[in-house]
């Protein structure tokens, strides 16, 4: 499974998506505390994103978060609101959630099965499904941070871009 892993993000990383890998340098004095595996970073339009990948004994578990934080004290429940409406929407292993750190984070977990028998699923599941979500909620989450949105508003325009598969940001002021 190590291999098959190492394979699929070095690939990844190497197929102009965008996908850059964090690589620790071993260097005389420095111990590194970093519990996962690989530590990848992609740049999108509006914000960036950052992915923990951690193999463990019979899964791979996978943590993808943007790059800034965007929720605070004051719009949290705006922020988990749109997220749990996310969840509803998504068709992929993981699920979207607002952690104590105020990240909006995408947790999956594939098992070890997966990996040996269907990489270009798990390829999907780690790389294609998670991005196009995130892709898909600049604009609601940039202005669920502004405040310029409430939830309702980012719920409709998410709803609007997914059954007419486009958005006029006219309608929406953008």
């Amino acid at each position: 499974m190590n291999a098959a892993m190492e394979k699929l993000i070095r690939e990844k990383c190497k197929d102009n998506t965008g996908f850059e890998l964090l690589i620790s340098e071993n260097e005389e004095n420095v111990i590194s505390f970093n519990r996962d595996n690989y530590h990848l970073f992609l740049k999108l339009r509006y914000n960036s994103l950052q992915m923990s990948i951690r193999i463990e004994e019979n899964s791979v578990f996978c943590l993808i978060f943007l790059d800034p934080i965007l929720v605070n004290s004051q719009n949290k429940g705006e922020f988990i609101t749109f997220i749990n409406h996310m969840n509803w929407l998504t068709m992929g292993f993981g699920h979207f959630y607002v952690d104590k750190n105020y990240d909006i984070a995408y947790a999956i977990r594939i098992p070890e099965y997966m990996i040996l028998n269907h990489i270009d699923e798990v390829r999907a599941e780690l790389f294609e499904i998670p991005v196009h979500f995130y892709t898909d909620m600049q604009i609601p989450l940039s202005k669920l941070a502004t405040g310029d949105w409430d939830a309702e508003i980012a719920i409709q325009y998410v709803d609007e871009l997914y059954n007419c598969w486009r958005v006029c940001d006219k309608d929406y002021g953008i």
